[in-house]
C-alpha cells in the first residue's frame, strides 16, 4: 500500500479547518454539514471524496486540477464505451466513425449542461478528417461518475485549474489567478 503523499503549502499550519490526504479514514468523524471544501486532485479519489462529501452535506467542493488537459468522461459514456467496443465482432472503420461522432455530441451536451467547466475547452477539440478529436496531453481520459455533472450545474462543485500559491485561515489562494476560495 502506498503512504499518501503530504502536500505542504505556506500558511498551512495557520488553516483553521481539517487538512487531510482524504484516504484511510483520516477524515472520518469530522462534520462536513454546511462546509465549504477544496480538493487538491481530480483523479479517482478527489472525484469519489467529492461525491461523499457533497452526500454528507457539504456546502460547496471545489476540486483544484493542475492540468487543463484531462478528459471527464460521464461514467455512463465510459459504461457505454466499454460495451459497445466489447460487444463487437467486427470493428468497421464506417461504423466507427459515426459512434464517435455520436459519442462527441454527448459529450458536447454534458459540457453545454455543466457549463464551462474548463475540462472541454474549444482549444483541447481539434477537427481532423471531418472528425472532433481530444487533446488529452499525456494523459489518458478520466472517468467520473455522471453526479459530476449536476452538481457543476447547480453550483453544489467546481472545478478550477490552478495550484494552491498559499493556505489561509478559512481560504486558499489560487498560484497564476490569485483567486481567493472559501473552505
Amino acid at each position: 500500500l502506498q503512504v499518501p503523499r503530504v502536500l505542504k503549502h505556506r500558511g498551512s499550519e495557520k488553516f483553521e479547518g481539517l487538512i487531510c490526504s482524504g484516504i484511510g479514514d483520516d477524515s472520518n468523524g469530522f462534520d462536513f454539514k454546511e462546509k465549504e471544501v477544496v480538493i487538491v486532485g481530480t483523479g479517482a479519489f478527489g472525484v469519489e471524496n467529492a461525491r461523499e462529501l457533497i452526500r454528507l452535506g457539504a456546502q460547496k467542493v471545489t476540486l483544484l486540477s493542475r492540468q487543463n488537459d484531462k478528459l471527464m468522461l460521464p461514467e455512463m459514456v465510459g459504461l457505454a464505451i466499454d460495451r459497445k467496443l466489447l460487444s463487437l465482432d467486427i470493428l468497421d472503420q464506417d461504423y466507427l466513425d459515426k459512434w464517435w461522432s455520436r459519442l462527441v455530441s454527448t459529450l458536447k451536451k454534458y459540457v453545454e449542461v455543466g457549463g464551462n467547466i474548463s475540462m472541454l475547452n474549444e482549444k483541447d477539440l481539434i477537427e481532423k478528417d471531418g472528425f472532433t478529436h481530444f487533446l488529452c496531453g499525456s494523459n489518458l481520459p478520466s472517468v467520473s461518475g455522471t453526479f459530476v455533472y449536476p452538481l457543476l450545474y447547480y453550483g453544489v462543485m467546481e472545478i478550477v485549474q490552478g495550484e494552491i500559491e498559499e493556505v489561509r485561515e478559512k481560504s486558499v489562494i489560487i498560484k497564476t489567478s490569485g483567486r481567493e476560495i472559501h473552505a
